[in-house]
């Protein structure tokens, strides 16, 4: 990922929307993948609709100002402060302007060391604040709101915090790192010296997905990337990323995104209103 901040400001598009991603902290490169803020400013739109795909990550977010909901037949509120975990479809929402937020995205197996929940309960889960004892500190709660109009006050408000200081994930970081390598969960396995079902227990506890879930999402990740960056044909974005074909790489995409390529890629060149969790795709390297 870029060491620069992104910035992205759309003065054509109403409503209006403002989304600065960075890297982690100081201390933090191990762990934290990068940190989201997002602004709306007030509009006579209703609402905005928004995606967040399919992801591998862990992630606490913080609403300051408006309303977000999310899109089903309950349409229920967000919480102000809550966790979520990997997810392996999309999730849509709809957000009320004015609209502040802070998304920090982490690796999941941090989740049992920062927060005392698993990785594996985590998948598809939204967790409120209010039943996780770290985040119930008022002056936990003030840090967090406060970053998220100021972002040079994340650091102190991970310090304020007081999550364990990360430690390298060894295990975790050579499993995600050789089974990219060799896109074979039985070779993997077997460089690691244990039984596919060992390494399968392994890095479901590290990551709350099976492998072969993981390494689905990662293809999809990888190929966000390539198209928020490269100017090449779909076809060629589809076979740089591991895909058999563009048709197979379009359905992915449907069930990652609810999206079809073409559309993802022409949200995020147009800063779009709603694709503000697909911006770090653009300063991926």
């Amino acid at each position: 990922m870029s060491s620069e901040l992104y910035s992205s400001n759309s003065m054509l598009s109403r409503p209006k929307e403002s989304v600065t991603v960075s890297v982690a902290p100081s201390g933090f490169e191990s762990a934290i993948v990068c940190s989201i803020w997002r602004h709306i400013e007030a509009c006579n739109a209703a609402v905005v609709p928004g995606t967040v795909p399919a992801n591998v990550y862990a992630c606490l977010n913080v609403i300051t100002n408006g309303d977000v909901k999310i899109c089903s037949a309950s349409g229920e509120s967000l919480p102000r402060i809550f966790l979520t975990g990997p997810f392996t479809a999309p999730v849509k929402t709809f957000a009320s302007t004015p609209l502040n937020s802070l998304s920090i995205v982490f690796q999941p197996w941090l989740l049992q060391s920062w927060f005392d929940l698993d990785a594996g309960n985590m998948v598809n889960a939204i967790i409120d604040a209010a039943y996780v004892p770290r985040l119930t500190d008022p002056a936990v709660v003030d840090a967090l709101r406060s970053a998220t109009f100021q972002p040079s006050l994340l650091e102190s408000a991970l310090a304020t915090l007081s999550v364990p200081h990360p430690n390298p994930g060894h295990e975790a970081n050579m499993m995600a790192n050789l089974l990219l390598e060799t896109q074979s969960i039985a070779e993997t396995a077997s460089r690691h010296g244990i039984s596919v079902r060992q390494f399968e227990r392994r890095f479901a506890r590290n990551f709350g997905l099976s492998p072969k879930e993981w390494l689905r999402v990662k293809r999809f990740e990888a190929s966000l990337v390539k198209l928020a960056n490269d100017k090449e044909s779909l076809a060629n974005v589809a076979a740089d990323a591991g895909y058999a074909d563009q048709s197979h790489m379009t359905r992915d995409y449907r069930r990652a995104t609810g999206l079809t390529p073409r559309q993802t890629k022409d949200g995020m060149n147009k800063e779009t209103p709603g694709y503000w969790a697909f911006k770090p795709a653009k300063v991926m390297v």
